[in-house]
């Protein structure tokens, strides 16, 4: 055993000391890597996709009238009645990064995903330790998730799905 992981508890039985640091270090990883991996494939996207001549390319989704309305608060989307706060909580750091950092429009959505995708690989992993898996599987498990098709496909497009697999984990948590 470790030297200094298992020290006495109460009655003289062994106990395990938690080592939240490792927990913390691993989600950060995590995190940042799937931030990374979700901007390479966004820019790796051809950008015909954002392109509000054409429509369903991406699997029947509405990329580019999404991404008009996030930029544009007056864009005519008919998708503000379904999800009337999403352009609210995605177009306010959209808008923040291309007003207030520079970035171009485009760039600045890829962000934002990539953000939520670090997010969620973040949330995926505390979700599974706090239910009880070892940190190696919690690893495992979150890497699992993270080259899953919905990952590989969502969390590099402009879409609500980032949006809500991160409220689904951040209610899982909770």
């Amino acid at each position: 055993m470790m030297r200094g992981f298992v020290h006495q508890g109460e009655a003289g039985q062994p106990s395990v000391k938690p080592r939240r640091w490792v927990d913390g270090l691993l989600l950060a990883t995590l995190a940042l890597l799937a931030s990374i991996a979700s901007l390479y494939g966004a820019w790796r996207l051809h950008p015909i996709i954002l392109d509000p001549e054409t429509t369903d390319i991406w699997f029947d989704a509405d990329c580019a009238q999404l991404f008009e309305g996030l930029i544009s608060r007056w864009s005519a989307d008919h998708r503000a009645i379904a999800h009337p706060l999403f352009y609210l909580v995605a177009g306010l750091p959209v808008r923040a990064l291309w007003w207030g950092f520079g970035l171009e429009p485009v760039a600045a959505a890829r962000v934002v995903i990539a953000a939520v995708a670090g997010l969620s690989m973040g949330t995926l992993f505390a979700l599974l330790r706090l239910i009880g898996c070892r940190r190696l599987d919690a690893v495992v498990f979150s890497l699992l998730g993270a080259v899953s098709a919905c990952a590989v496909f969502w969390f590099t497009m402009v879409e609500t799905y980032p949006f809500g697999s991160l409220t689904i984990l951040l209610a899982l948590l909770v």
